[in-house]
């Protein structure tokens, strides 16, 4: 089919995310896509039934739901990326990949942008397959997106934080993360609606920041970082419903804090990100290294005491 011509997409309701990745497939469809001001479907798809099924292990019945939704859209971008969302809030991750290299295929003829978007969805769920050839693949999908839309800034945040998250230290792609990051924030300064508190353009800058921020401690710029993670906390919309990004800054902030040799502040940050989550486990165990390294005796208020151990915690 032809492309569409250009429009307006509708508003795209919250959906619940689980991970910090995934926050940002709401932003996509709520900001990238009605920046570009391309139509869409008329209403975005809500896919309960089918989430419930791969929740339960029926995927037939879920795939059923989802190509009859298709078949009336079958070059529509926004529905594909629905179809993703939905995989994505049942942790099928494997099928939302399959969905989304159907997608690049079936919207081949689609603007840029909206192929960008296809390749950030990618992107974000390979990251979140925990094997290498998953990893290479969610570097690879967000360097594409990248290329084909340089100026999405939502596009340009997964790129730049995917760089900077998978880099054993300072190098080559932290210099890049930290580029496209710069450009990104400072694009974002000028975006109406940015000031606007609740804005989808306000939390993205906020998340851009954060990523910045965790680029800046990847480089080992420590003081840098934490300034710029301090404000990414500041700058979060008042109330925002996204307190799993809330979270990651936090412990983003208190592993700054801690290799700059300020360890109360760390502990300060974790007990934040555990106010968010008490279950956060990556913050529990945050919290027992630091509190191992300052007496290898002691252990967590509450806590048995801890076996001796000679692994290291793994920080994002």
């Amino acid at each position: 089919m032809a492309p569409r011509q250009p429009g307006k997409l509708p508003p795209v309701p919250q959906l619940v995310r689980m991970l910090w990745l995934p926050i940002l497939f709401a932003v996509v469809v709520s900001f990238a896509l009605q920046q570009s001001r391309l139509r869409s479907s008329p209403q975005p798809i809500a896919f309960p039934g089918a989430v419930d099924a791969l929740k339960h292990g029926k995927e037939a019945d879920a795939r059923r739901e989802f190509e009859a939704a298709l078949k009336p859209r079958p070059d529509d971008t926004l529905a594909y990326l629905n179809v993703m969302q939905a995989c994505v809030a049942a942790k099928a991750n494997t099928a939302a990949l399959e969905y989304g290299h159907r997608a690049l295929k079936a919207c081949a003829n689609q603007p840029p942008v909206e192929r960008a978007a296809i390749w950030r969805a990618i992107a974000e769920v390979a990251s979140l397959i925990p094997t290498a050839d998953e990893k290479r693949e969610a570097l690879e999908a967000a360097r594409q997106g990248h290329q084909l839309a340089p100026d999405d800034l939502v596009v340009a945040n997964t790129y730049g934080y995917l760089l900077a998250d998978f880099a054993s230290g300072k190098g080559p792609d932290v210099d890049t993360a930290i580029q496209v990051l710069q450009k990104t924030l400072s694009s974002l300064k000028s975006t109406p609606g940015v000031d606007t508190d609740g804005s989808p353009e306000k939390l993205l800058y906020a998340m851009t920041e954060d990523s910045y921020g965790w680029a800046l401690f990847k480089n080992e710029d420590y003081p840098d970082a934490i300034t710029v993670l301090s404000e990414a906390i500041q700058d979060y919309p008042t109330g925002t419903a996204e307190q799993e990004a809330v979270k990651t800054t936090y412990l983003h902030l208190a592993q700054s804090y801690d290799r700059s040799g300020q360890k109360a502040r760390a502990l300060n940050a974790l007990d934040n990100a555990l106010v968010i989550d008490p279950g956060y486990a990556e913050a529990i165990a945050f919290k027992q290294k630091l509190y191992d390294a300052s007496s290898p005796a002691s252990s967590l208020p509450g806590s048995a005491p801890k076996a001796e151990t000679t692994g290291r915690v793994k920080k994002n």
